[in-house]
């Protein structure tokens, strides 16, 4: 019952943002571990910002038009990834998860669990990671997904990044981070305190991390290095073309964009004022981000600028694979563009 009225509380949360653009940072533990996304922020930060896509990298340039696939999902999704555009994978509240292979959706077998499952990412068909709320952790192999304890915390983990089977980072609760070595994980002093939402790196020495309160890490292999990201709002979602060409979605609307020569600068005008939950790109040229109400942005160099949505429901998850695109969300909605 507890969980049921967490969740009930979390998207009436969502729907409510502050004069801002972005409801108030919450950060105790129970509201997180009993499936909240407490801010308004995604609980699946950059699902699939991984620096080896298993797929074909594919530019996903925009051109055309998205729309809603059925999953028979009402629960709402937080993560999607992909290892090919016949193999994708949304997940999300109440432990639910769907794969898409490359005509349908149909349920997922995973271990029964009542947690919310908010990230999700691997580098192929048969080695795929999940986590979720009360430190939950799942592994997919060719033998099938099983159940894991291996966090060396009991702190949930919010965001996912994989360069390779034997090197997985994990950021989440309370400041917290994973790493894994292809046999075990370990510690990873991220220097943070509050919510972790996102990690992406172009290498294992150059990580960006990011969480609520304009919280921003900078992994340079051996310690982790604050950076003021130049807003106060979470930042929920990071990706980069390369090392000198990365974008942070936030709360509010805010979008940043890092150079080495400048740093990291909020975009300016902002393209939306709805919080923005998740950020993605096949290219330099050719970069995605999804929040609120349905929100779908697309940057193909020259700027920002809103793209057509099929739905107005909350977009959560965001990853493409194969030139396909793929943004997940409330009330089980699944849109997907093809070139």
């Amino acid at each position: 019952m507890r969980l049921i009225l967490a969740l009930l509380l979390v998207l009436s949360a969502c729907g409510s943002p502050t004069a801002n653009g972005e409801a108030p940072d919450a950060s105790a533990s129970s509201d997180l571990d009993a499936g909240a996304t407490s801010d308004g922020g995604s609980s699946a930060p950059d699902a699939g910002g991984t620096s080896t896509d298993a797929g074909a990298l594919t530019d996903a340039g925009a051109g055309g038009q998205f729309r809603v696939e059925t999953t028979n999902v009402t629960t709402t999704f937080q993560a999607v990834w992909g290892s090919s555009t016949d193999n994708v994978y949304a997940v999300g509240f109440g432990g639910t998860a769907v794969r898409w292979n490359g005509s349908a959706f149909s349920p997922e077998t995973v271990p029964a669990t009542s947690s919310a499952l908010v990230a999700i990412t691997g580098t192929g068909p048969d080695d795929i990671w999940m986590t979720g709320t009360t430190q939950a952790l799942f592994h997919k192999t060719a033998a099938g997904w099983s159940s894991k304890t291996d966090f060396a915390t009991s702190s949930s983990q919010y965001g996912l990044l994989a360069f390779s089977a034997s090197d997985i980072f994990a950021v989440g609760q309370s400041g917290t981070g994973h790493r894994y070595n292809g046999t075990s994980w370990s510690p990873l002093d991220t220097g943070a305190t509050l919510w972790l939402r996102t990690v992406w790196g172009a290498a294992p020495n150059d990580v960006w991390i990011g969480g609520l309160g304009g919280t921003l890490r900078h992994w340079t292999g051996q310690s982790a290095v604050t950076v003021d990201p130049g807003v106060t709002g979470g930042l929920y979602g990071i990706w980069g073309s390369s090392a000198s060409d990365i974008w942070a979605a936030c709360g509010g609307g805010d979008i940043l964009h890092y150079t080495t020569s400048a740093g990291w600068k909020p975009v300016s005008p902002k393209p939306t004022t709805q919080n923005l939950h998740a950020i993605w790109g096949s290219s330099a040229s050719s970069v995605w981000a999804v929040g609120n109400a349905g929100t779908i942005l697309h940057n193909d160099g020259s700027g920002w600028a809103q793209y057509p949505s099929p739905t107005t429901e909350d977009l959560w998850g965001l990853f493409g694979v194969g030139g396909e695109v793929w943004a997940v969300g409330a009330k089980g909605t699944a849109v997907h563009l093809r070139p």
